[in-house]
């Protein structure tokens, strides 16, 4: 097996072929090399989807660093309703629900971000990404937790006296 892929590698080097091999979501995929972008879509006569907005973005890295998450903690974490990101993003493929949250009052969805995020991202896998601690400054990363914590606690029942 290692033998082929390597093949296929040299193969679909960069600046050999219109086609990449990558490493992807666990495996391997053929692509479309970015330089010939352009020329697929046109033979597609399809453009590309609109890009991400900014929430897009932080409700994929809410998923991807925190996840799986319920929508309600979500939305917590970012501090506004994220309830039409999320519908976007799972209609995208780039979400979906791989759970539900038994512990919570009826039983919320848990999303998290899809092999096919990892594909679009280029990433093998979650590891591939840096670690928060990297990106985000260790006051901001005590808030989230804290929101995460306060959403969690707010699904649930009282405990008994």
């Amino acid at each position: 097996m290692e033998s082929a892929l390597y093949d296929l590698a040299r193969r679909y080097a960069p600046g050999e072929s219109g086609i990449l091999l990558r490493e992807v979501a666990g495996g391997h995929l053929l692509s479309t090399s970015p330089a010939c972008a352009s020329a697929v879509e046109r033979f597609r006569d399809e453009a590309r989807p609109a890009p991400l907005s900014g929430a897009a973005h932080e409700v994929l890295a809410c998923a991807l660093y925190h996840g799986p998450l319920t929508r309600s903690a979500i939305s917590g974490v970012r501090g506004v309703n994220s309830d039409a990101v999320v519908r976007n993003l799972l209609d995208r493929g780039l979400l979906a629900e791989v759970g539900t949250d038994r512990d919570a009052p009826g039983s919320p969805a848990l999303l998290d971000v899809t092999d096919d995020f990892l594909i679009a991202t280029g990433a093998a896998s979650r590891e591939d990404f840096p670690p928060l601690e990297t990106l985000v400054a260790e006051e901001e990363l005590a808030r989230v937790r804290e929101r995460l914590q306060v959403a969690d606690e707010g699904h649930r029942p009282p405990e008994s006296a």
